[in-house]
């Protein structure tokens, strides 16, 4: 029974990684992070990605948890702030990129109880993210 059950979780995984379909191309991003303890809100620039990995699919941006890790990791380390909860935005139009930052940055500046800072591509650059299909099996020896 139970190997029948580790056989079926293996097969189920495989399907999935054999089904994700996906191509690099480029996309503009911006990311945004907030915490409840400050009343101030960070935003990054529009920044160029040239080899982001998008699902053919869902035309999701593969591994975008971490490109909102880079956010947090950089507030933490330079702005002391902990506990962010940071969101990036993506388009492969540079157009509907900037689009989606204008309604952000509108939403959040128009709310007096809060203070919209920048954080200029001068001071933090997204880092393109690899993103691994399948994990590769070790080899027997």
């Amino acid at each position: 029974m139970r190997n029948k059950l580790i056989l079926l979780v293996a097969a189920i995984a495989f399907s999935a990684s054999a089904n994700a379909r996906g191509r690099l191309q480029p996309v503009y991003m911006f990311g945004f992070a907030a915490t409840f303890a400050d009343s101030t809100v960070y935003m990054t620039d529009i920044q160029r990605i040239d080899s982001a990995f998008v699902d053919d699919k869902t035309g999701f941006l593969c591994e975008r948890s971490l490109y909102s890790q880079q956010i947090q990791m950089h507030l933490e380390q330079h702005a002391g702030l902990e506990g962010a909860t940071c969101v990036v935005f993506f388009h492969p139009k540079r157009e509907k990129a900037e689009s989606e930052f204008v309604k952000v940055r509108r939403r959040h500046a128009s709310d007096p109880a809060l203070v919209v800072k920048p954080m200029p591509g001068s001071a933090f650059r997204f880092r393109a993210e690899q993103h691994y299909e399948s994990v590769p099996q070790p080899t027997a020896q």
